[in-house]
C-alpha cells in the first residue's frame, strides 16, 4: 500500500512536502489495511482530496500519477531527444532547482529466492527542469526482517545505473549486451524492462496496477478507449452493466459497437448513444476501468474530480467498495480529489487532505485533518470545515 509521498518543486508546491498517512489502528477497522503483509502499521484504503480551486489538490495526485507512469513508462513514451517538462514552481529563484519526488509504498518481495518476505520499496526522482532531465533516480527495499534498507539501484545525472545483489546488471534473458547507461529521460525500470531484465520487469509489473485520469492534464476516456477496454476485458462490461442497473434507475443495458456506446432504457422502444447519455453516466463510465482494475489486482487509482457529474449518493457507494473486504479483498487504494463536502461524513481523519495555496508566496500547502491537533471524537466534519475550522476553503470577496 503506498502511504508516504515527497514533492518539492512541483507545480504549485514550491518547499518540500511530506504527507505520510501510516498509522496504528485496530486490525478490524475495514478503513484501514496492514501497509504490507503482517506489518503494524496501516495505511488509509481511501484518501480523499479537499480544498479550493487552484490549490493544488491536482498536484498531489499527479505527483503519485507521474511516478508509476516515469517509472513504468517513460522509455516507450517519450523520444530520446525529447526532454521531460518544466516541473518547477513558477518563481524565478525556483526554476534553478531541481523537482524532487519520493514514494514508498509496502508490497511483497519481488527479488527471487526472497519470496516470503514483504517489505516496504523507495522509489525517489530527482529532475533538473532547465534541462527536462532525469539527475537521480534510485530505488530502495526494506524487508520487514531488516534493520536497514537495501539499495537495489541508482543512477546519478551521467545516467550510469549502479546495480546491486538485489538488480544485477549483467542476466538479461535476451542477448542484448548490458547497460550501465540510461537517456535521462527515461527510468531504469522502463529501460531494463523491455530488455528482459527479470527484476524489472516483476517491477514494471506490479506498476501496470496503478491508473488514473491524469498526467499532465486530466485526461478522461475517449468512447473509443472505453470500447476497446470492454472488448478486450467482457468481464469489465459484465460489471460496469451490474453497477450501472444498480446505481441508474431505469438503465437495462450498456452495449457496444465497433464505434459507439449505446444505452437500452426501460420503457424506452430505441437504444441512446453515447452523446446522449446523461453526464453523470458518462463520468462514471469514464471512471470505472479504473476503479475495476485497482480493486482486481490490489492496485490504485488516482482520480481526479471523481465526483464530477456524479450524485453524492452514487459517489458514496463508490468509495464503499474500497472499504468492503467483499469488493476489495486485496486492499486496493483510491486516491481522488472532491469538492463534495458530504462526503466528509463518512470519511475519518486519516483519509482526509486538504490542500491551500498561502496567500502572499502562492504554493501549496498540503496538511492531513489528523495533523490538526484536538479534534474531538465524534466530530462533524462538515460543519467543522464548513465554518472554517481546517482551512482549505475559499477566499470569496
Amino acid at each position: 500500500m503506498l502511504f508516504r509521498l515527497e514533492i518539492e518543486n512541483f507545480f504549485s508546491v514550491a518547499e518540500r512536502l511530506e504527507i505520510n498517512f501510516s498509522l496504528r489502528v485496530p486490525d478490524e477497522d475495514p478503513h484501514f489495511a496492514a501497509i504490507y503483509p503482517n506489518s503494524k502499521k496501516r495505511a488509509p484504503k481511501v484518501v480523499a482530496v479537499f480544498g479550493p480551486n487552484a490549490s493544488g489538490k491536482t498536484v498531489f495526485l499527479r505527483a503519485i500519477a507521474f511516478l508509476a507512469w516515469f517509472a513504468r513508462d517513460s522509455f516507450f513514451s517519450l523520444s530520446p531527444t525529447q526532454p521531460l517538462p518544466a516541473f518547477q514552481f513558477k518563481k524565478e529563484d525556483w526554476a534553478k532547482k531541481p523537482t524532487r519526488l519520493a514514494v514508498e509504498i509496502g508490497l511483497r518481495s519481488l527479488f527471487p529466492g526472497r519470496e516470503a518476505e514483504a517489505g516496504v520499496y523507495r522509489y525517489g526522482l530527482e529532475i533538473q527542469g532547465q534541462e527536462g532531465s532525469v539527475t537521480k533516480e534510485s530505488l530502495f527495499y526494506h524487508p520487514s526482517t531488516e534493520r536497514k534498507p537495501f539499495l537495489v539501484f541508482e543512477r546519478g545525472c551521467d545516467g550510469i545505473v549502479q546495480g546491486s545483489d538485489l538488480f544485477p546488471i549483467f542476466p538479461f534473458k535476451s542477448e542484448t549486451p548490458p547497460i550501465f547507461k540510461v537517456r535521462s529521460n527515461a527510468s531504469v525500470i522502463s529501460t531494463y524492462a523491455q530488455l528482459g531484465h527479470q527484476i524489472a520487469i516483476e517491477v514494471h509489473k506490479a506498476l501496470q496496477t496503478v491508473w488514473s485520469n491524469l498526467l499532465w492534464v486530466k485526461e478522461d476516456l475517449s468512447v473509443q478507449r472505453l470500447i476497446s477496454l470492454f472488448q478486450k476485458n467482457p468481464k469489465l462490461l459484465e460489471d460496469a452493466n451490474r453497477e450501472l442497473r444498480r446505481l441508474d434507475l431505469g438503465l437495462l443495458e450498456l452495449t457496444l459497437s465497433s464505434n459507439d456506446l449505446t444505452f437500452i432504457h426501460e420503457g424506452l422502444t430505441e437504444s441512446i448513444p453515447w452523446v446522449f447519455e446523461s453526464n453523470g453516466t458518462q463520468s462514471f463510465l469514464r471512471s470505472y476501468p479504473a476503479l475495476w482494475i485497482a480493486l482486481g489486482t490490489g492496485g490504485i487509482a488516482v482520480l481526479d474530480e471523481l465526483d464530477a457529474s456524479i450524485h453524492p449518493e452514487v459517489l458514496r457507494e463508490i468509495v464503499s467498495w474500497f472499504w468492503d473486504p467483499e469488493t476489495n479483498p486485496l486492499n486496493a487504494q483510491l486516491f481522488f480529489s472532491c469538492h463534495n463536502i458530504l462526503l466528509l461524513k463518512e470519511l475519518q481523519k486519516e483519509e482526509i487532505l486538504f490542500c491551500k495555496q498561502t496567500p502572499k508566496e502562492g504554493y501549496t500547502r498540503m496538511y492531513r485533518l489528523a495533523d490538526i491537533k484536538d479534534i474531538p471524537k465524534g466530530e462533524d466534519f462538515v460543519r467543522g470545515y464548513w465554518h472554517g475550522a481546517y482551512g482549505a476553503l475559499p477566499n470569496i470577496g
